[in-house]
């Protein structure tokens, strides 16, 4: 259950089981489209992608919109209408674009 793997890392207050949930959120969404190459290719950037993650959210105090965030990915998964899905998939890449920007930023300022 990823959405229950969210909610034990934040109950923990465990950035590292809050970036593996993440991780294997997104594994599972890549490997239900059926692409064997893409989850292939998603299994050898793991290091990459768990560093992105965290980026994600270590300027963050609390995690709770993470489960916010993608518990509307899964509802527009269930919905079945490609529009609600791509659109927040959108929201989804776009809120994350902005966070590693700042995370970027403010690591900028403190060296």
């Amino acid at each position: 259950d990823v959405v229950g793997d969210f909610r034990e890392a934040i109950r923990r207050d465990s950035i590292e089981e809050l970036i593996d949930a993440d991780y294997n959120f997104h594994r599972v969404l890549i490997k239900y489209c059926g692409n064997n190459l893409f989850t292939t290719i998603y299994d050898l950037l793991r290091d990459f992608m768990l560093e992105e993650i965290k980026a994600t959210y270590i300027i963050f105090e609390n995690y709770d919109f993470a489960i916010d965030e993608h518990m509307k990915i899964i509802d527009s998964i269930r919905s079945g209408d490609a529009s609600k899905m791509q659109k927040s998939l959108k929201k989804h890449i776009e809120d994350i674009t902005e966070r590693v920007r700042k995370y970027r930023a403010a690591k900028e300022r403190a060296e």
